[in-house]
């Protein structure tokens, strides 16, 4: 990757050397791109009219924004000669104010249509905190009316989401903003399920654990699950889960899984100097001799779109 003084990102180089170079006008704004077969896009702004035209060829993105800033309308179509814009879709939004900012929130927004089409809209509510209330969805058919409510209810840290048809799900979150519980009514009343998260002191997952109803024959039970994650350097190096005998491990090289064992056997993975994947060797069992109808073998051309074929 490359920079320029204002920290833009200017080129990208991947497998075989693709590069996708990048360019910006004396604002920063991007204003083109070159793919690594050729194509290019840009980018074209007005201050005077609040828009922004994204280019593609001949297709074009139109961004309309208010005068805060804000993308009020969305036009999507094609230029079949320079400066006659056909306009195929169109997606609006509307803001209105709101006491937890200054800067309003959004109240509601259209579904993509034809220009000529009336707008359909999706609906927004918000408590003092800036936090959805409700989303009103459109109507299944037709401009009027609409096709229910969905209900955001916040206790401490927990909210509790109640769909059209009065179905909820409450989720709990621990100091971290991660999720730690999620409860749902069992399907056939009479109480919820609960499904709990824990989480390492980097934030990484480290088990699910979930209690659900079963039977052992014919005498009805409960029966709890977890699944768990291990890790190493930042990644998954050992997982647990219930539906399959012992545990995963997972071996690597730098960035670049090499090796995969579980109690079903164990897979190599080989890879070139362009850090592409050429081989997969799988050994069965505990054994040490490889499965030769298990292998694959990856073939990468030269091609900037590190075009592959592959053997079994």
């Amino acid at each position: 990757m490359s920079w320029d003084a204002a920290l833009n990102l200017t080129a990208v180089s991947g497998p075989n050397n693709a590069t996708s170079a990048f360019a910006y006008d004396a604002a920063s704004r991007y204003v083109s791109s070159t793919d690594p077969d050729g194509a290019t896009s840009s980018n074209t702004y007005s201050v005077a009219t609040r828009t922004n035209y994204s280019w593609t060829g001949k297709r074009f993105t139109r961004t309309t924004f208010d005068g805060l800033g804000r993308a009020e309308k969305v036009e999507t179509g094609y230029a079949p000669t320079p400066g006659n814009y056909v306009v195929e879709s169109v997606a609006e939004t509307q803001y209105a104010p709101c006491a937890c900012t200054p800067l309003g929130k959004m109240w509601r927004v259209s579904q993509p249509r034809k220009p000529v089409d009336p707008a359909v809209w999706t609906s927004y509510t918000y408590d003092e905190l800036g936090r959805v209330k409700t989303i009103t969805l459109p109507p299944n058919t037709g401009t009027s009316g609409n096709s229910g409510v969905t209900h955001y209810e916040y206790v401490l840290n927990t909210v509790k989401v109640i769909d059209p048809a009065g179905r909820w799900k409450k989720y709990a979150m621990d100091g971290f903003g991660n999720l730690a519980s999620v409860e749902e009514p069992k399907p056939a009343g009479g109480g919820s399920y609960v499904t709990s998260y824990t989480y390492t002191m980097f934030g990484e997952l480290a088990t699910v654990t979930m209690t659900r109803d079963g039977f052992n024959g014919q005498t009805p039970l409960q029966v709890t699950q977890t699944r768990s994650f291990e890790y190493g350097a930042g990644k998954l190096a050992k997982t647990t889960f219930p539906e399959t005998p012992g545990s995963t491990e997972y071996m690597y090289s730098g960035e670049q899984l090499m090796q995969k064992k579980n109690y079903k056997g164990t897979w190599k993975y080989f890879y070139n100097a362009n850090r592409q994947m050429v081989r997969v060797e799988k050994y069965p069992g505990s054994g040490f001799t490889e499965d030769l109808n298990g292998r694959v073998t990856y073939y990468n051309d030269t091609h900037p779109f590190s075009t592959r074929a592959c053997s079994h």
